[in-house]
């Protein structure tokens, strides 16, 4: 069973950081927003070049295609996101059990979102940067949107099986 639950959650954390990941590209490429570098408007490459400008300087950031700043920013974004979901599924199964409803697990998912938006990004990166290319790279509101979403995707992927095998197991009794 504890397997089981391990490589669910594992499984659902991975599938949230990649609906993260898309959703803050598509975002940035609808909205086309100026950035804080001149002549650079956000896109679908933006949000992962603002990340990988985290690591590899502020240099790497930009909004034209460079294939290396781009898988580095999408690689660390998807493992930061995959590893912060782990910890988000390990709090909704602490706080409602290994087979939450998914409302209440959607509810403490976007919960577990928002927090790590404003713990991880705005206070801890935000407070030893200060200035970050990254944050810029997508108006400030798709970032806020998109780890609330995420939140919510790790809540309802989470819950969605355990969901199924109860109903299965109801209808069968």
């Amino acid at each position: 069973m504890e397997r089981r639950l391990s490589g669910r959650a594992a499984a659902v954390s991975v599938a949230a950081a990649l609906f993260v990941a898309a959703s803050i590209a598509a975002i940035a490429e609808i909205a086309a927003d100026p950035t804080a570098e001149a002549g650079v408007r956000t896109s679908t490459w933006t949000p992962f070049r603002g990340v990988w400008s985290l690591i590899g300087g502020t240099g790497a950031f930009g909004g034209d295609w460079d294939f290396g700043p781009i898988a580095g920013g999408l690689v660390t974004m998807l493992f930061v996101a995959t590893a912060l979901g782990l910890v988000g599924i390990a709090a909704i199964a602490f706080l409602l059990g290994p087979a939450p409803q998914p409302a209440a697990a959607m509810l403490v998912g976007a919960a577990w979102g928002l927090l790590v938006q404003i713990v991880v990004v705005s206070l801890l990166l935000g407070g030893l940067l200060g200035e970050m290319p990254a944050y810029d790279a997508a108006p400030a509101w798709a970032w806020w949107l998109s780890t609330g979403t995420w939140g919510i995707a790790l809540g309802l992927l989470y819950a969605a099986p355990a969901g199924a095998h109860r109903r299965a197991g109801a209808g069968a009794a």
